[in-house]
């Protein structure tokens, strides 16, 4: 019935607003995963500070070159140098990702090139520092798993080879046997190194998606069972509906929403609460029972009709397009039990293909947590209400009449009673018919239930008798209160089920606590004294009850 103040954040992102602590990984690999994804978040720093130490150790291996070694090499490793410290630099002020690829290519490039002239510098094949080569594989693995790995392992053994064909020294025979052996090993390792990172990096992937998805279900979770809560607090059932309609409006990118229920008699829904852009309720407040098909099915638990296009689904839809006909995109589920289905959920968007599978999944569990809250104030509406009026029964009277009886005790508040009794009722029944006679009485509970104030409550007593329970209310304001009643019903024409009008007058006793009694039981027979008074005394007329035993008369005019 409310223009909403607030539309939806188009999806779920509502849900995850919340932060929730990370579920714990159920095995050491995903551990292990986990520990390997968050080095590699921090290598580009890693590699920053590499970077900055292998520029000065490229700066003493250009003095080493006056020793004889050409100069050149030196100066393009300090210009790769000089690259990857800007690249690192500019990484660490949140670059664009292609910018921070070529930081992290380039930084690479600098360490393998500082590793293969510590080689070249310290006697080439035969050098002592050859295992320093393996870093540059390992660094290649960890960032680019088997490509990047057999590339730089490539490179290394083609320096190996071709620093073995230019030697022209004695020994020159001996390191090539060795450079191809080395080789080889280089190659070996870097593709195992690439195959243990690929493997290492699905598995992280893998870890981090099993994470989300727990967090994710978590978060949801908590969300569904708060709003579960909430509607559970409530006492009324326009409340709880409206309060959950607010709810999907968050879950879900919609703009109408509607809630329909099976009425207690018959099959048919009807529509309870919505939400709509202007305020206005949906042209279709009624669903029979074949107009249901498009959510009704043998199986348990909720069914979701999803209609991603209206154009398309328009013969599928059914009736469910009469409830928005502007919209491009709706959905509805059933609200069911085992083997009961007693209402639906009804969604629209104006746009075309809104709503997705996971749209869809959302509103599927949300009419899971929904069912019971709304399931449970039905089945306690049924407990304590009259299906022929919609009056509160004489059970539910007679639980809040003692409770009320003793807080007027304990407070020494007031407490009135008025009751109700249709006049000449048998004669109706005798003369129209039971079936006009129910009619009658539906129509009067109508009247009182409009017609009274918050705190009073109202009950069908037994037969044509009704009772309205009266708290902090004194006998004077109770019989004002009475006679208002009295006038509402004789100035009221009650229509016939067979066509035609009729009109009927009542006759009201009042009583009060603690005037006219000082329990629950001496409050009743007093109202029911006065009655009595009022229909001797002609009927359509109002009595109040009096300690003395006499009722002080208030006539109709």
């Amino acid at each position: 019935m409310r223009k909403p103040s607030r539309k939806s954040d188009r999806g779920q992102e509502s849900i995850h607003k919340r932060s929730f602590a990370a579920a714990e990984r159920d095995d050491i690999s995903s551990s292990t995963a986990t520990a390997y994804s968050t080095m590699r978040s921090l290598m580009p720093s890693t590699l920053a500070n590499l970077m900055l130490v292998g520029m000065f150790a490229s700066l003493a291996l250009v003095v080493v070159c006056f020793a004889g070694f050409s100069l050149y090499p030196f100066l393009l490793l300090a210009a790769l140098f000089s690259a990857g410290a800007g690249a690192a630099w500019r990484q660490e002020k949140r670059m664009p990702r292609v910018a921070a690829r070529w930081a992290n290519l380039l930084c690479l490039l600098s360490i393998l090139n500082v590793c293969l002239l510590l080689v070249a510098a310290t006697g080439g094949v035969g050098s002592k520092f050859m295992g320093i080569l393996y870093v540059p594989i390992f660094l290649a693995a960890l960032f680019y798993s088997i490509p990047g790995s057999t590339g730089v392992g490539a490179a290394v053994s083609t320096f190996l080879l071709v620093a073995a064909a230019l030697d022209r020294s004695a020994s020159a025979p001996a390191g090539r046997e060795a450079a191809l052996t080395l080789s080889g090993v280089f190659l070996f390792v870097s593709l195992i190194a690439g195959i243990f990172s690929q493997g290492l990096t699905y598995s992280a992937r893998q870890a981090a998606r099993r994470a989300h998805v727990q967090q994710r279900r978590a978060t949801e979770f908590e969300w569904f069972r708060d709003t579960s809560t909430m509607m559970e607090s409530l006492r009324d059932l326009k409340a709880m509906l409206s309060a959950g309609l607010m709810q999907l409006e968050d879950l879900l990118p919609c703009e109408t929403a509607a809630i329909y229920l099976r009425e207690t008699e018959g099959l048919q829904m009807k529509l309870e609460e919505f939400i709509t852009p202007s305020g206005t309720p949906p042209t279709k407040t009624m669903l029979s029972l074949d107009e249901q098909e498009p959510i009704r099915s043998p199986d348990f638990g909720p069914v979701v009709a999803f209609w991603p296009d209206t154009k398309q689904g328009r013969f599928e839809m059914g009736a469910f397009r009469q409830i928005d006909p502007n919209a491009g995109s709706m959905m509805a589920v059933s609200l069911r039990t085992m083997d009961d289905m007693f209402g639906t959920i009804v969604v629209g968007a104006r746009e075309p293909n809104v709503f997705t599978e996971r749209h869809r999944e959302l509103f599927f569990e949300f009419a899971r947590h929904v069912v019971y809250p709304i399931l449970r104030f039905r089945l306690h509406a049924l407990a304590t209400t009259d299906t022929l009026t919609g009056l509160n029964n004489h059970r539910a009277f007679r639980r809040r009449l003692q409770e009320e009886v003793e807080r007027s005790q304990r407070y020494r508040h007031p407490l009135s009673l008025i009751l109700i009794d249709l006049d000449n009722f048998k004669r109706v029944n005798d003369t129209q018919g039971h079936p006009a006679g129910d009619a009658i009485l539906a129509q009067v509970g109508n009247i009182l239930r409009r017609g009274s104030r918050g705190t009073d409550m109202i009950a069908r007593y037994g037969g044509e008798e009704i009772v309205v329970l009266c708290p902090e209310t004194r006998p004077d304001e109770a019989l004002i209160l009475a006679e208002r009643i009295r006038e509402k019903i004789a100035n009221n024409a009650f229509g016939m089920p067979t066509g035609g009008e009729m009109k009927i007058t009542i006759s009201l006793g009042v009583a009060a606590i603690p005037a006219h009694g000082l329990d629950a039981e001496g409050l009743i027979e007093a109202a029911d004294q006065a009655l009595y008074d009022a229909k001797s005394q002609g009927r359509n007329r109002v009595c109040a009850a009096s300690p003395a035993g006499v009722s002080a008369s208030l006539k109709a005019r």
